[in-house]
């Protein structure tokens, strides 16, 4: 597999088409198919425990990550939910301190007529991220958790 890292100062360069275009195509299928191995593979891995360490390897990390944040940035989609989410330090100083949020999970274990997984589903859309800062993404998780043990 040819190296898919990709460094942020040259994926800011792109075009908003470009940058959607790396991300949903190639990343996008690897991304998918790389979690599923992960959860097929391993019987002790739930599906939350393939997507957490997947959001730790490389691949996100050095291939998807970076192209999510410049498509956020050069959109602006990430000063606009900030201004709707409030973020509660108001203090993103560089991309460094972004983090791409998940809204929602793609339900990958949902079988498309029994012949692999829908290749509709997109896993890395930028309209299912939210851009926020480090310390902002481990309080939008902690509140999860609190309202998921609520239940």
């Amino acid at each position: 597999m040819k190296d898919l890292s990709v460094d942020f100062n040259n994926a800011e360069k792109l075009s908003l088409k470009e940058l959607k275009t790396l991300i949903l195509d190639e990343r996008d299928s690897i991304s998918k198919n790389w979690i599923v191995k992960m959860y097929r593979e391993n019987e002790d891995y739930s599906l939350s425990k393939s997507y957490e360490i997947y959001y730790k390897s490389k691949l996100w990390k050095e291939c998807v990550r970076p192209l999510l944040i410049a498509y956020g940035i050069k959109s602006g989609k990430y000063e606009k939910i900030l201004e709707l989410y409030k973020c509660r330090c108001g203090n993103i100083t560089s991309y460094n301190k972004l983090v791409p949020h998940h809204v929602k999970y793609p339900p990958l274990v949902r079988k498309y007529k029994y012949k692999g997984f829908d290749n509709r589903i997109k896993l890395n859309h930028p309209d299912r991220i939210l851009f926020v800062c480090d310390k902002c993404h481990g309080q939008i998780h902690k509140e999860i958790k609190n309202r998921e043990e609520d239940w």
